[in-house]
């Protein structure tokens, strides 16, 4: 099932964008965004919205990413449900 680190992380890739430079075209420093790619901190909707924006992300995508940030949120049962819908 996707997670939004590994989303992400498919974008990022599929853009040639690495940790740095996402972090100076989104604002954030790097190292949340390392964090958050290894499962060491969930992305808060802002983190996302910066990320989404800085990739430049279609809509379709760009709401996969953020259902998935929302899922990060929720109590484990829920976070499955979630994900599921967003195959």
């Amino acid at each position: 099932m996707a997670t939004f680190a590994a989303e992400l992380r498919r974008y990022m890739d599929g853009r040639g964008v690495g940790v740095r430079k996402l972090g100076q075209a989104a604002g954030l420093d790097h190292s949340v965004i390392a964090k958050v790619l290894r499962g060491d901190r969930v992305p808060s909707m802002a983190f996302a919205a910066a990320t989404i924006e800085a990739l430049e992300l279609p809509k379709a995508q760009a709401r996969r990413l953020l259902l998935l940030a929302v899922a990060e949120h929720l109590p484990e049962e829920r976070r499955e449900w979630l994900r599921g819908l967003v195959k």
